[in-house]
């Protein structure tokens, strides 16, 4: 027999099983607010919305960088609850299976003997997390503090203990199957996009005819015979960061590009911030961007490019892109393009990074400018450019159905643990 759900008065919640209690998160969990003084844990602990809570050296380049002295750390202990009170919104909450130290900013949240750490933990991987985002209060959209006040006062369904256990059981062994299937889609998308950055490199460093003469540079051994190396500064009127200011959102207005935005070789607005009229005069200042310019990434995904097309007509450019007013008698933007997808390109960008530091702001302009570049005659551009467009669509279609079944997955992961913490499904 179907359980009776009752409505809840809670938005996020909706129904819950009647025989299930409504409870603020305070009254199952304990706040563990212990500083790191005298040190107990040298291990410091990171926390991501992509890797959960891990040692800070496994992180990679993800994120903050720790402090020296941890003794202002917080205590965090294995079984608990971890949340970036900065990054809750953008998924920074996690469970951890470690003890250590983490940042002030982090809270730490422990069962008690009312309620099932895992349990917690799928709560907040729920729609709640959503929810609390309007608590948040901040300059900046995705740094908005949300309170430990706010959290805890917030309003969850608490089944008994015993079907708190069994929901986390269950989500476990479903959860797991799920992320094994969207890791093997994500290594394949992997494979695809190293196979085709190794295609664009082969191409542009041999050219189409195939004939190579070796040279004497630090980054590139060999180019074809009809091309000569140049600095990207020499074939462009002009290479800019972004700017630098933070503008103003609103609903409705001119879109404001940013990096994110750029994905697989086309700019998409789906999730595109704006500004207003009067903003974007002001910030155009810096750079006013026109049909056929290149952005490009300095900060994060380095060498990441796209060519402004005049369908996307205007943009300003936030501060992670940069542009480049080539000259187009001499160089295809869509080459230019290519050449920064490219291997030999990428190889360059990392040793610029290792003989700076392991900053990747040490990417600096005048790296840019640097930028050695294979530069084959206008004709011979034209004629890669068309064959890599052939081939890397049909490479393109293939990631992008692949990125299309990582997304079914993870909706349907979110969807499912919403109906089982919630109670709308019986496990």
């Amino acid at each position: 027999m179907s359980r009776v759900l009752v409505e809840s008065g809670i938005e996020w919640i909706g129904k819950y099983p009647a025989e299930w209690n409504l409870s603020p998160l305070r009254g199952i969990v304990d706040n563990i607010n212990e500083k790191n003084n005298p040190i107990k844990f040298t291990n410091v602990l990171s926390l991501t919305n992509k890797l959960g809570v891990v040692p800070y050296e496994e992180k990679g380049d993800l994120g903050n960088i720790s402090k020296e002295d941890i003794s202002q750390y917080k205590i965090a202990y294995k079984d608990t609850v971890i949340i970036n009170s900065m990054n809750l919104k953008i998924g920074s909450v996690g469970y951890s299976n470690y003890d250590g130290c983490v940042s002030p900013v982090y809270y730490v949240l422990k069962n008690n003997e009312k309620s099932d750490i895992s349990f917690i933990n799928y709560i907040f991987q729920s729609n709640f997390q959503k929810y609390l985002g309007k608590y948040g209060k901040g300059i900046l959209e995705i740094r908005e503090k949300i309170s430990m006040y706010d959290i805890l006062h917030s309003y969850i369904p608490v089944p008994s203990l015993i079907e708190q256990k069994r929901i986390a059981s269950y989500l476990d062994k479903i959860c797991t199957k799920i992320d094994e299937i969207i890791n093997d889609n994500n290594r394949e998308v992997e494979l695809l996009q190293e196979y085709k950055s190794n295609f664009i490199s082969k191409v542009i460093e041999k050219g189409m005819t195939g004939g190579v003469k070796k040279i004497d540079n630090k980054y590139i051994s060999s180019i074809p015979n009809n091309s000569s190396l140049v600095m990207l500064k020499q074939i462009t009127n002009l290479i800019t960061d972004g700017t630098h200011q933070t503008p103003t959102y609103i609903s409705d207005g001119i879109p404001f590009l940013s990096i994110k935005d750029i994905s697989s070789g086309i700019i998409d607005l789906s999730n595109c911030k704006y500004i207003s009229n009067e903003e974007h005069k002001a910030l155009s200042k810096h750079a006013n961007i026109e049909k056929n310019d290149l952005l490009f990434c300095r900060i994060g995904t380095l060498g990441k490019s796209i060519v402004v097309e005049e369908k996307f007509l205007p943009f300003d450019i936030f501060v992670s892109l940069g542009l480049i007013k080539i000259k187009k008698e001499i160089i295809n933007p869509y080459y230019l393009k290519y050449v920064m997808e490219s291997n030999y390109y990428k190889e360059y960008i990392e040793v610029v990074k290792i003989d700076g530091g392991v900053s990747a702001a040490k990417f600096n302009l005048s790296s840019v400018k640097s930028s050695p570049i294979i530069l084959p005659k206008l004709d011979e551009q034209n004629l890669i450019v068309k064959y890599l467009n052939k081939q890397c669509s049909k490479l393109d279609q293939v990631i992008k159905y692949r990125k299309q079944i990582i997304e079914k997955l993870e909706e349907y992961k979110r969807s499912l643990i919403y109906e089982c913490v919630t109670g709308k499904r019986e496990v």
